[in-house]
């Protein structure tokens, strides 16, 4: 229910998209095509690029030589604490993963999963082969009944063996899950951080 015009809903003073540009970096709402190690990856939640897209692509290796650095908002891999009837639903109709694993997609059968797949169930991505020296900023929200804290615990623990000074996570106790997009104060809770973080890496 998202796409790129997610980073604009907010004043200028607040809304990634010109808080990046303001900082003096090249912003995109929209897919790219990057040369190797040029681009910073910004998602959010399940939106369309969302975080499980990030994480499940970067655990197959596909994309990383494009990437300079990646930040995931409200990061999205497990769903077993999520607490929104709304996505409750929502993952019960059309994602069936809250299961505590994170599955490729379900054919609906077992032969037409063997035939995508050659085996009767999806097979699973393994977080943990995302590059241990791919710089990530991971941020979340003591708020969040979407992302909550201990689905967001389970992704640190996939991310264990990450270089420790590749991975930068950084928690807000007060913030729900619009906030990061929408709170006044995103800016200064979030992207001053995020923004420093991708300095870092240049």
């Amino acid at each position: 229910m998202q796409d790129g015009m997610t980073w604009l809903l907010n004043s200028p003073e607040q809304s990634l998209a010109f808080v990046l540009a303001d900082s003096g970096f090249d912003v995109w709402v929209a897919n790219t095509r990057g040369t190797r190690s040029s681009l910073s990856h910004v998602s959010l939640s399940s939106s369309d690029p969302g975080t499980l897209i990030a994480l499940a692509t970067l655990s197959e290796g596909r994309e990383v030589e494009k990437l300079r650095s990646a930040a995931l908002l409200c990061p999205v891999a497990y769903l077993d604490h999520m607490k929104t009837p709304l996505g409750i639903l929502a993952a019960r109709i059309f994602l069936a993963f809250r299961d505590g694993v994170l599955r490729k997609y379900d054919y609906g059968s077992g032969g037409a999963n063997t035939k995508k797949y050659g085996q009767h169930t999806p097979p699973l991505y393994n977080l943990s082969n995302i590059p241990n020296s791919l710089p990530m900023y991971l941020s979340y929200g003591g708020r969040d009944s979407l992302s909550d804290t201990k689905d967001v615990g389970h992704l640190l623990e996939d991310l264990k063996l990450h270089d420790s000074d590749k991975l930068s996570v950084h928690y807000v106790e007060n913030y729900a899950h619009a906030d990061f997009v929408m709170g006044i104060t995103a800016k200064q809770m979030v992207y001053d951080s995020m923004t420093a973080f991708f300095r870092n890496q240049h």
